[in-house]
């Protein structure tokens, strides 16, 4: 709350639901300027991207979440999902094609946003 919304009679209310433990107190002032910041820094994503993530198989997701996390090697993905490396550089031409993209990075990118607007969070898990 700013100092000049105290005389509202709302601090004593903010205090007992803090206290109660029912989160956190914004002022309708507080909102307004963490909604803004927030606009400006949230990037919305593609209908189309968002359109080409879903056209992957479960196992593309998880070839390219495995991807993500440390720029892993088809052998080093392999391993971990317990198939072949060659069954591994099949998924990921196959889900580069889908993504519409040339390259491993490019493909790690659109994961990553994706995890960040939660529309696959496991993708970068």
């Amino acid at each position: 709350m700013f100092k000049d919304e105290l005389h509202s009679g709302r601090l004593g209310s903010a205090v007992r639901d803090v206290a109660a433990g029912d989160g956190t107190v914004l002022s309708p002032r507080a909102a307004e300027i963490l909604a803004t910041r927030l606009r400006r820094t949230f990037t919305p994503v593609p209908t189309a991207l968002a359109a080409r993530v879903d056209r992957l198989t479960r196992r593309e997701r998880e070839v390219l979440g495995l991807l993500v996390v440390a720029d892993r090697s088809n052998a080093e993905i392999a391993g971990i999902l317990g198939v072949s490396p060659t069954t591994v550089k099949t998924h990921m031409q196959s889900l580069l094609g889908k993504l519409g993209v040339p390259s491993r990075v490019q493909a790690a990118r659109i994961a990553r946003l994706m995890a960040e607007a939660d529309l696959y969070p496991n993708l970068a898990s």
